[in-house]
């Protein structure tokens, strides 16, 4: 089959992690963001421009999701790396008092949720054994009262909604399931751990009903990873 050439643009140097593609807020217009090898963020519009670019400390940990943190319909790129959370806005500039710190280091990429789309954003960081869960301007989440006991957390949290619930999925190395509500509070309890390291992010596989509805993965060994919304693995 024929291929065609949707993006060219040089950069500095070479580049070994995939791009984000990103919409502009205005014209829906499809832009891109890319780290080089040298950790260079370049940003780049619909005419393959580069708009800007910035030289961060480390490479990018996780995806990079576009937040209105001033509540003006002006929209900035977030994102973390292992020693910072990101704010930058469309022009390049940083948001005052960003990047936020992390210390323990993040050990995944963040997750960003917006339950309700009335952008009261969630962010949830894996550190070590810790998750960091806080708002925008790096408070805590009110009501957040997570208690389950995590080891090594290498992958970010994962997001499910089935009918009016919402999940939160966080695995640890040791193989332990945590699927919490918007609380932090355990909404399903997993008695048998995984016994294996994930590879593939979960997907959603509905029932008839949440008990019969299940997320699907893979694991090292190439095996199918089945989670019921009943407990059961």
């Amino acid at each position: 089959s024929n291929l065609e050439l949707l993006w060219s643009c040089p950069l500095d140097t070479t580049i070994s992690k995939k791009p984000w593609l990103v919409n502009n807020p205005k014209t829906g217009a499809q832009e891109l963001l890319v780290q080089d090898d040298n950790h260079v963020l370049y940003f780049i519009d619909q005419n393959d421009t580069v708009v800007w670019k910035d030289t961060l400390d480390e490479p990018i940990l996780s995806d990079i999701y576009q937040v209105d943190y001033y509540h003006n319909d002006k929209y900035q790129f977030m994102f973390n790396t292992a020693s910072a959370v990101y704010l930058i806005d469309r022009k390049g500039d940083k948001v005052k008092d960003y990047p936020h710190k992390l210390n323990p280091k993040a050990t995944a990429g963040m997750t960003l949720l917006d339950y309700d789309r009335r952008k009261e954003y969630r962010v949830f960081i894996p550190c070590g054994s810790t998750l960091v869960a806080q708002q925008l301007n790096g408070k805590a989440i009110d009501g957040w009262k997570m208690k389950a006991r995590l080891e090594y957390v290498d992958q970010p949290l994962q997001y499910f909604k089935l009918g009016d619930k919402d999940f939160l999925l966080l695995l640890d190395t040791a193989g332990s399931v945590h699927l919490m509500d918007r609380k932090g509070k355990d909404r399903v309890v997993f008695d048998d751990g995984l016994g294996a390291h994930i590879t593939t992010p979960f997907i959603k596989e509905e029932g008839q009903t949440i008990e019969q509805s299940r997320l699907l993965s893979l694991d090292n060994h190439s095996r199918i990873i089945s989670l019921y919304f009943d407990g059961r693995v």
